[in-house]
């Protein structure tokens, strides 16, 4: 076999692997789609339990038992306060209490004899009236100081203060030994388990997310942890500084590592557009230029194009540079090698 020979042979074996090479490459037909229209705002995570105790009775605290970051099961009791006077005050009102008790039974029996004395019309109707009187007198006496008593009761147990529900401790407002005063406020604390996102809507969306009552959470500090919440809450008047209205998302309890005060993304749907995207592994970055290999039948050419935004199939809109039916490569690699030999063959 001459030289003349293999040249030929060695040339048509390149030219079946230079098409097979480009019959096999994986390419994208680029088509509009219609995707859903996002808007994003900030949002603040809130507790849904939250609260700060204060003293219903005065009195000097004598034990703080939790502090800042303590966790606090519910109906644990958080702070004592010295109960001498309340105490006082109850025995009082129980000794008035039994008082009234008795003069009661004592009037009721003088009623029920007067009442059988009356009725063989051996007591005059004035001493029955009497008698009447006294015992009405006398129930009213017990009711007051049933009233008295369950009253000084209820300011003795507001000198133990106990958790409403479990949770954490972020502030302490008063130390032991300190002067209570009745609406001071003591401990302040959030539930764990139940949080919810604030978030400040514009006017001209708001009806079209009370349309779509869906919001989708984002969490910045891992944006592939999203949730889709239906919990929406929409308020029914609008900030008259900011003119949004204010948005309520529900979030799923138990979620671990989000507290009160954090922030995070809340994106709305807000209608639908058409776009031509294509996927992010066919675009070649060159410095500030993007570019992407198209294939036409036989020709492969390397065009700019200019991008958009990242869509939510993972895509990236085309705002110009392509058109509807064309082709770009995916392995554009692979298509840089193939155009460059094209070249060089002049081809």
């Amino acid at each position: 076999m001459n030289k003349i020979t293999i040249m030929v042979v060695l040339f048509f074996l390149l030219s079946i692997a230079h098409v097979s090479a480009e019959e096999s490459m994986p390419v994208q037909l680029l088509e509009y789609k219609t995707y859903v229209q996002q808007v994003t705002y900030d949002g603040v995570i809130e507790a849904v339990q939250q609260a700060t105790l204060s003293a219903q009775t005065s009195g000097r605290v004598t034990e703080v038992n939790f502090d800042v970051d303590d966790f606090v099961p519910q109906g644990s009791v958080i702070i004592r306060m010295r109960d001498k006077q309340q105490q006082s005050q109850l025995s009082v009102a129980d000794a008035a209490l039994q008082e009234a008790k008795a003069h009661y039974t004592k009037s009721r029996a003088e009623h029920k004899r007067l009442a059988d004395l009356r009725d063989k019309k051996l007591v005059s109707v004035s001493v029955f009236d009497q008698a009447v009187a006294d015992l009405n007198t006398s129930e009213q006496r017990l009711k007051g100081a049933q009233a008295k008593y369950q009253q000084a009761k209820e300011q003795l147990g507001y000198t133990v203060i106990k958790a409403p529900f479990s949770g954490i401790v972020v502030a302490r407002h008063i130390e032991p030994g300190e002067m209570a005063n009745v609406g001071q406020p003591l401990m302040s604390g959030f539930a764990v388990d139940d949080m919810r996102v604030n978030v400040s809507v514009p006017q001209h969306y708001i009806e079209r997310v009370r349309k779509n009552s869906t919001a989708k959470v984002i969490f910045a500090a891992d944006e592939k942890r999203a949730f889709v919440s239906e919990a929406i809450v929409v308020y029914p008047y609008a900030d008259p500084i900011t003119h949004g209205f204010t948005v309520r998302v529900g979030l799923p309890s138990g979620m671990e590592g989000i507290y009160p005060g954090m922030m995070v993304k809340v994106a709305f749907s807000a209608g639908s557009f058409r776009a031509l995207a294509i996927e992010p592994k066919a675009v070649v970055q060159r410095s500030e230029l993007s570019a992407v290999y198209v294939k036409a039948g036989d020709s492969l050419s390397f065009r700019q194009v200019r991008l958009g935004r990242h869509l939510e199939d993972g895509r990236t809109e085309v705002l110009a540079g392509l058109h509807e039916g064309e082709q770009v490569s995916l392995e554009p690699l692979r298509a840089g090698i193939l155009l460059k030999q094209r070249q060089q063959t002049g081809e």
